[in-house]
């Protein structure tokens, strides 16, 4: 009866199990497979979605990054551009100085000329 018993075994799916008719052990391995499919197919969604979130969150560093280079760049350009006025200011400043001596010089050259001219 042990040698009948054996013989009425037979392997399934990897495991022994009892003599099955064809269509239940063809049905029983296409609901192992659809599960195994639906696992599989769960797995590459949140595979995806880390992904995705993997990818935003870079894209949102990324976008910071820009905006904090494009705030230093503007603070930058606007010091700069303070500086060019101040420049700028002096300059009109020593230019206007430099004319007001040139024509106080001018006037000493002429009345000296004018004297020089007279005593001739």
């Amino acid at each position: 009866m042990a040698v009948t018993k054996i013989q009425n075994l037979q392997w399934c799916s990897g495991k022994l199990c009892p003599n099955q008719n064809p269509l239940a052990q063809m049905e029983e391995e296409k609901k192992e497979h659809d599960v195994k499919m639906k696992r599989m197919e769960i797995e590459m969604e949140q595979v995806f979605e880390q992904k995705v979130k993997e990818k935003l969150h870079k894209l949102k560093e990324t976008e910071e990054d820009y905006m904090r280079r494009h705030e230093e760049m503007a603070k930058k350009l606007e010091q700069q551009r303070q500086e060019l006025d101040e420049r700028r200011a002096a300059f009109e400043k020593e230019k206007a100085a430099f004319e007001l001596v040139s024509k106080d010089m001018e006037e000493i050259r002429r009345v000296n000329t004018l004297d020089l001219n007279m005593k001739e």
